[in-house]
């Protein structure tokens, strides 16, 4: 919680800025410590920094992390799966996009919450990408979707 308190100081400075790599840090401490929704919380602070003049950027490591956020498993996973189609959206608008084994477990959080238009959406990306996803599970949710 104080390195979340610190960070939001360093985002409300403008001599205090954090650029991507401070971002990174704070979405894998999120994301290590199992607090999903702080790291979307930083995700939020992220976006308002790009609308201003300090535009710090989002790298792959930002995104596999933000959707590591978005699909564990755990508490409030249906509220926090909600987030999916930012996240995927700002990917496809950076041209970065997850690797086989992300779009496995976003599917199988799609399918667990019962996010069936999410489900469709992933199996849209993994598609258009080419990625190659577990067989077994790209059916499941091809099943699921049906």
């Amino acid at each position: 919680l104080q390195a979340l308190e610190l960070f939001e100081h360093m985002c409300g400075n403008v001599r205090l800025l954090p650029e991507e790599r401070a971002f990174n840090s704070m979405y894998e401490m999120c994301v290590l410590s199992g607090n999903y929704a702080a790291a979307l919380q930083v995700f939020d602070e992220h976006e308002e920094l790009r609308k201003s003049l300090w535009k710090p950027r989002y790298t792959p490591v930002s995104f596999s992390l933000l959707l590591a956020a978005v699909a564990r498993e755990g508490d409030d996973l249906h509220k926090r799966i909600q987030q999916l189609p930012r996240v995927l959206a700002l990917m496809d608008r950076h041209a970065v996009y997850p690797r086989a084994e992300a779009c496995e477990k976003l599917l199988s959080a799609c399918i667990a919450t019962r996010e069936i238009g999410l489900a469709a959406e992933v199996m849209s990306l993994i598609e258009r990408v080419g990625q190659d996803v577990d067989p077994e599970i790209a059916a499941r949710a091809r099943r699921t979707i049906a």
